[in-house]
C-alpha cells in the first residue's frame, strides 16, 4: 500500500485526535465505585456494665448504602488468669527463711460457656432489638450460637431503618465511624461478622 503525503496527514491528525481525546477523559471524574465488604470479623467483649463496642467506617464519599447487615457469634467467655506459685517460707530465730526469695506468676486463659441472657443491640444508641427480633420471628439470641441463624440470614439494618425516626436514621446512616454496642447482663464473648455494600466517588 502506498502512503501518500496527504494520507500521511491524515493519519497523524488521527493519532493526535484520539490522545487528545484520551487526554481529556483522563482529567474527567471516573465513575462512581462500590466497597463491598463481605465477612469481616470483629471480635469484642462485654460484661452488664460495659458494652462489647465494634467501630464500622463509611466512607465521607459514600452516596448510598447498599447493604448494611451483619451476624453475631457468642461463644465462650475467655479471660486472662494468673496464679501465684507458693513459696514455702519458714520463721527461725525472727528470721525469714528463704530470704529473699521470688514469687513465680504463672499466667493463662479460662474459657467457661456464657450465661449471659437479655441481649440488646444498638447502633449510634439507638436501640435496633426489637426490629431485629421482628425480623426473625422473635427468636432471639439465648446462648452460645452464631446469631440469627448459621445461614445466609443476618440482622438487616436497613430494614430496620423503615420503622425509626428519621433523625435516628440519620445518626445511623450517616457517614463516618458508626459504633454498634451490645449489651447483656452478663460477661459475654461476640463476634460480629459485617456484611456492608456502598457506592462512593471514585477520586
Amino acid at each position: 500500500m502506498i502512503i501518500t503525503p496527504q494520507r500521511a496527514i491524515n493519519i497523524l491528525a488521527e493519532n493526535m485526535s484520539t490522545i487528545k481525546q484520551n487526554q481529556r477523559q483522563d482529567l474527567l471524574q471516573r465513575r462512581n465505585q462500590v466497597v463491598d465488604m463481605y465477612g469481616i470479623e470483629y471480635y469484642r467483649q462485654g460484661d452488664s456494665t460495659t458494652p462489647a463496642t465494634i467501630g464500622i467506617s463509611l466512607s465521607q464519599d459514600y452516596i448510598y448504602l447498599e447493604r448494611f447487615e451483619f451476624k453475631l457469634i457468642i461463644s465462650d467467655f475467655t479471660s486472662s488468669i494468673s496464679s501465684m506459685i507458693p513459696v514455702t517460707l519458714q520463721l527461725q530465730d525472727g528470721s525469714i527463711t528463704p530470704n529473699p526469695h521470688d514469687h513465680v506468676i504463672q499466667a493463662g486463659l479460662t474459657s467457661s460457656p456464657t450465661t449471659a441472657r437479655n441481649y440488646r443491640i444498638y447502633l449510634e444508641d439507638v436501640d435496633l432489638t426489637p426490629y431485629f427480633m421482628a425480623q426473625h420471628n422473635m427468636q432471639w439470641i439465648n446462648g452460645n450460637g452464631i446469631y440469627p441463624a448459621d445461614n445466609l440470614s443476618n440482622y438487616d439494618v436497613l430494614s430496620a431503618c423503615k420503622y425509626l425516626k428519621d433523625s435516628e436514621v440519620q445518626k445511623i446512616l450517616s457517614a463516618g465511624y458508626r459504633h454498634i454496642s451490645i449489651t447483656a447482663d452478663a460477661p459475654f464473648n461476640v463476634t460480629l461478622v459485617n456484611y456492608l455494600k456502598y457506592s462512593h466517588v471514585n477520586r
